[in-house]
């Protein structure tokens, strides 16, 4: 059976130890905090991209459906192909309308791939708080431990 000082010794060695456990899992604590405002943050970021690529598609349909209206017209009135101005600038507006709406869908894209990897990071920084958690439950239950003993000591 160790002295009543080698025992206060092991208590203030298992107090340290809980201590710089406590710290560690505060730490892993705001890391996780963090990495969750991220995964909210892009989840929010992808839902509003989500909404404007819906509108970009709404409106390249619409001028898509005007430009083939346009040239069914010109068709049925017997007309040659259509080469006028208006119709380059609808052709224009039409190739404008998908290549924003391509830009679009590769940042939604994007979006889905850094909340993979945002969620992939939470659910790692969680297990490593989780074992740390644990870890520190062990550490305490050790210190009351060592803890009760240099009680009895001082008891007899």
């Amino acid at each position: 059976m160790p002295s009543f000082q080698k025992q206060k010794e092991i208590v203030d060695k298992k107090k340290e130890k809980v201590h710089e456990l406590r710290r560690k899992v505060e730490e892993r604590d705001d890391v996780v905090r963090a990495q969750t405002a991220e995964v909210q943050a892009f989840s929010r970021e992808k839902g509003y991209l989500t909404r404007q690529l819906g509108l970009l598609e709404v409106r390249y349909e619409e001028s898509l459906s005007m430009l083939e209206r346009h040239e069914q017209r010109l068709a049925a009135s017997g007309r040659p192909s259509a080469n006028g101005e208006f119709e380059r600038n609808l052709r224009m507006d039409v190739e404008e309308k998908r290549i924003a709406t391509k830009e679009a869908k590769d940042r939604v894209k994007a979006i889905e791939k850094a909340i993979e990897k945002a969620e992939r990071s939470e659910r790692k920084a969680q297990e490593k708080f989780d074992e740390l958690q644990i870890k520190l439950n062990e550490a305490n239950a050790q210190l009351r431990t060592e803890h009760g003993r240099l009680l009895r000591m001082t008891r007899v």
